[in-house]
């Protein structure tokens, strides 16, 4: 066999690959229209600001097991005195179907600030703002695929409690809105609207990926194989 047939076979293998396994999964804000952009929720309590962007749910590779990750984005902005604590264990993600007749609360998997995975709680100092990356898995033998998503929190500052939450509606695949692959130039940065790694299915193994830039959400997966 040629060179020639032996790489046009390769090609075609590795978008084969692309294109088979579970479809991406979108997720809106309820609160918001979507119009193609990932839009974040956003909303503001006695000093401190919560936005929060939901980036779907998708198949990847963690600790050489396949699963079915929901992916969320918290930005947390504090201005005034007072450091805000968010323990992990009061992170809580619901995730249920149209009818709510079946609901699954799931826990964080992983938290990353920036470059760095949190062992412990999320703390953001006084006149201060602190971006995470929130990685909730589960088993991919489910065959429930919720059509909602409700990240419930619980944080502690100057002494005093408070709650908040914010529910997502699954988009229909079928929306023209939703994005496009990614081309192979915007790859390197990995966002475009709002969307992580836009359009691709399977994302492959999740690792902190090198950047030579600082970033308030770094790139964890690197789809594609040998050409992209």
């Amino acid at each position: 066999m040629s060179c020639r047939a032996v790489l046009a076979c390769l090609i075609a293998m590795s978008l084969t690959a692309c294109a088979g396994g579970e479809a991406r999964r979108y997720y809106a804000p309820v609160e918001l229209n979507f119009a193609g952009a990932n839009k974040a929720w956003e909303a503001e309590f006695e000093g401190t600001t919560f936005r929060l962007r939901c980036q779907g749910a998708y198949l990847n590779e963690v600790a050489g097991r396949t699963q079915r990750t929901v992916h969320m984005q918290l930005e947390v902005t504090r201005s005034r005195d007072g450091d805000l604590r968010l323990r992990q264990s009061d992170l809580k993600l619901d995730v249920g179907d149209h009818a709510a007749q079946r609901v699954r609360e799931l826990r964080p998997a992983e938290v990353w600030h920036g470059r760095n995975q949190l062992a412990g709680s999320l703390e953001v100092r006084a006149w201060s703002r602190r971006a995470f990356d929130l990685f909730f898995d589960e088993d991919p033998e489910q065959a429930f695929e919720p059509a909602f998503l409700r990240l419930r929190w619980r944080w502690t500052t100057l002494g005093e409690e408070d709650y908040a939450d914010c529910s997502f509606r699954r988009l229909a695949d079928d929306n023209p809105a939703l994005p496009a692959k990614l081309s192979s130039a915007q790859l390197k940065f990995g966002v475009a609207d709002g969307f992580y790694l836009p359009g691709y299915g399977e994302l492959g193994r999740r690792a902190l990926r090198p950047s030579e830039e600082e970033r308030q959400h770094y790139l964890f997966h690197a789809p594609g194989g040998w050409f992209w």
